[in-house]
């Protein structure tokens, strides 16, 4: 099954064969606490998913930040325009030496919603600090941080399956641990004169089925000639019934057996479609005065091309270079198209 992880906020461009995706966030985990001795582990961010359909030609999607000291961790989202299909809330960060809350299901978006751990708590002087809580799981709420016991810090939760583990408590004058999962997990609080870890960003998983093509037509048995076509004296050329027509360089058409493709397509010339149709958008985006330009600016740097296949290829390659050539050539300025994402 073809996925693209996101652990930075970006686009995720449908790809044009397909019309559902798997869709799964956790959000960011909350932070250790500050100011008291001991201080609470951060809470673990929840994890939400659904099976989304496509309305828009993509989804935006946003990670949730890790939380700092003493603050809570992002939201996790994936929008197609301002609808949110899919949101996993952030883990709460420490009060002082009270572990911070999990991210709540009550303020997550999808099918399937679980919430995050509790962070440990802290306290006392000399003491150790709080564990941080887990990450919300494929079917479970997220483990919770452990308490402080006396001058040693409390474990860290462990993951539940298809969640994030908590960092460790510090024991007293030790700072707390990042959780070792690199995502979604509550940061381990400090013992009495150490400091607290921040949490864990959060995460982002988008999954598809790889589209079925339909099964290619019969071809035909016709063999191979060169004859030149014409019916009730209109010149034929391209696809006819079973036969393809073309003119050579000789100026006779050539009709042979219609071949279309044999297997179905690679994903990757899957994808490749929908960058084109992505790229497409992108120039329908410009203004007419925009598009205009770019005619323009091709016309007058004398180009093998039109304005379109300019914007388009700059979209397409993100080549500002030659971008910056047309435009010392023509003497225009040229407003540029979204990039369509490698």
């Amino acid at each position: 099954m073809p996925s693209q992880e996101f652990t930075t906020s970006g686009p995720w461009v449908w790809p044009a064969e397909v019309t559902t995706a798997t869709q799964t966030t956790w959000g960011g985990g909350g932070g250790g606490g500050s100011g008291i001795p001991g201080k609470g582990g951060g809470g673990g961010g929840a994890r939400a998913s659904s099976v989304v359909t496509k309305t828009a030609a993509q989804t935006d999607v946003t990670i949730g930040a890790a939380g700092t000291i003493g603050n809570a961790g992002g939201l996790t989202s994936c929008k197609q325009g301002a609808a949110t299909d899919v949101a996993a809330a952030g883990g709460s960060g420490a009060s002082g030496a009270t572990g911070g809350a999990g991210g709540t299901v009550s303020s997550s978006t999808g099918t399937s919603r679980f919430a995050g751990g509790k962070g440990g708590d802290g306290g006392g002087v000399p003491s150790g600090g709080g564990g941080g809580g887990g990450s919300g799981g494929q079917a479970a709420t997220g483990n919770n941080g452990a308490n402080r016991s006396g001058n040693n810090g409390g474990a860290g939760a462990t993951a539940v399956t298809g969640g994030y583990n908590g960092g460790n408590g510090g024991n007293s004058a030790a700072n707390g641990s990042l959780p070792t999962d690199l995502f979604a997990g509550g940061g381990g609080g400090a013992g009495n004169g150490g400091t607290s870890a921040t949490g864990r960003p959060g995460r982002c998983l988008i999954e598809w089925d790889e589209p079925i093509p339909p099964s290619p037509p019969t071809k035909s048995r016709l063999s191979l000639k060169a004859i030149d076509v014409c019916l009730l004296g209109f010149a034929i050329a391209g696809d006819l019934g079973g036969l393809t027509i073309y003119t050579n360089k000789n100026g006779r058409k050539i009709w042979y057996d219609f071949a279309p493709p044999d297997k179905p397509p690679s994903w990757n010339q899957i994808r490749q479609r929908g960058r084109f149709v992505q790229a497409t958008i992108n120039w329908m985006a410009l203004t007419t005065t925009q598009r205009k330009e770019w005619q323009r600016a091709t016309e007058i740097c004398c180009q093998c091309q039109t304005g379109m296949n300019a914007a388009m290829s700059y979209a397409l390659r993100h080549d500002e270079e030659i971008v910056l050539t047309i435009e010392r050539q023509s003497g225009l300025t040229l407003t540029r198209p979204t990039i369509v994402p490698d």
